[in-house]
């Protein structure tokens, strides 16, 4: 198999066993369209990438290394770059019980004064301390429109409660849109105004041993 050396090898050969995903239901896609955002999932043995979702203007993407099989990944040379010189860096612990390291950086925005607000903000707090992580979790747990696809492709409930509700995945991004959050509500304090501001930032996840 020829390998495309500008991508990841990774990329490649995790594209190449990907599964087929079976058609989507209208409500399916429009559920579909936040969880691209919120946890795209690409079928990967060592990592998960997903986007979370936009909070008013602000984008995030986070590429998360989980544990388990692919507990190799979770290695310092596999953090992208700016992740070696993030922003801000903080763990914390997943239902489960695993413990994560998450690394947030990379900011770009149209107002070069909103990136350096929230880059000095973040190295002067400690933001899990700040962010409404539960808030939030709890927000997602009381959600029943979500929905989910089983191992043959069919829509069923995703929502809390149910088989396909997966505790350490949903805590995990609840914790980064609470982050998101917490940064947004600090820029709009200061003055910014999010739609003009235009910011996007990035994401990195360590998480040995998380139950994905």
């Amino acid at each position: 198999m020829s390998l495309d050396h500008g991508r990841d090898a990774l990329d490649d050969l995790l594209d190449a066993s990907a599964p087929a995903v079976a058609p989507v239901s209208a409500r399916l896609r429009d559920e579909l369209a936040t969880m691209v955002q919120e946890a795209r999932h690409d079928a990967r043995p060592s990592a998960v990438v997903r986007r979370l979702p936009r909070a008013v203007a602000v984008t995030g993407a986070v590429a998360l290394l989980a544990g388990g099989a692919g507990a190799a990944a979770a290695t310092s040379d596999l953090w992208s770059p700016w992740a070696r010189t993030p922003a801000a860096t903080y763990t914390y612990t997943l239902p489960s019980g695993a413990v994560c390291e998450e690394r947030i950086g990379n900011f770009v925005a149209q107002d070069a004064a909103a990136t350096r607000a929230a880059q000095e903000w973040l190295a002067s707090v400690d933001v899990l301390a700040v962010a409404d992580v539960e808030g939030v979790y709890a927000r997602m747990k009381a959600d029943l429109d979500v929905v989910a696809l089983d191992a043959q492709g069919r829509e069923v409930p995703g929502h809390y409660g149910t088989p396909h509700w997966n505790a350490d995945r949903h805590y995990s991004m609840a914790v980064h849109r609470a982050v998101g959050e917490a940064i947004d509500a600090e820029l709009v304090r200061q003055g910014f105004d999010l739609e003009q501001v235009q910011m996007e930032r990035s994401g990195q996840i360590s998480c040995p041993g998380a139950q994905w």
